[in-house]
């Protein structure tokens, strides 16, 4: 989990190790307005990096902007597993992640992603 969702999604975006950490039925799941939310594919989460690293947003060489993350709890039942963590930009905490796993034959993969986003600070 460390190798394809912090460094290969968020801080390095190498699509080798978000191949081998995340299924490739990975939804995020966020809560938009009202009663609505939505979902963003691995596909399109991964497009998205490959984005970032032709514009040189990635991979990140600013300490101030590199994720690291704080397991709170790790939760497993035979194949299944739920990852509760605090993800960190820098070194503000941004948002808790809820993070759903199975295991495979070949390995653990991440199937699916819940998040609370703390608001941002009026300075």
């Amino acid at each position: 989990m460390q190798s394809a969702y912090v460094e290969g999604l968020q801080n390095e975006g190498n699509l080798n190790k978000i191949d081998k950490g995340f299924h490739p039925g990975f939804n995020l799941i966020g809560i938009g307005q009202g009663k609505q939310t939505w979902k963003l594919p691995i596909y399109n989460w991964k497009e998205s990096t490959k984005k970032k690293l032709e514009e040189g947003k990635l991979p990140k060489k600013d300490k101030d902007k590199m994720v690291s993350v704080k397991f709170l709890n790790v939760d497993v039942t035979g194949t299944a597993a739920v990852v509760k963590l605090e993800f960190y930009v820098g070194k503000k905490l941004t948002y808790v992640d809820y993070l759903s796993l199975y295991k495979f034959e070949d390995d653990w993969k991440i199937v699916s992603k819940i998040f609370y986003k703390f608001p941002d600070k009026k300075d």
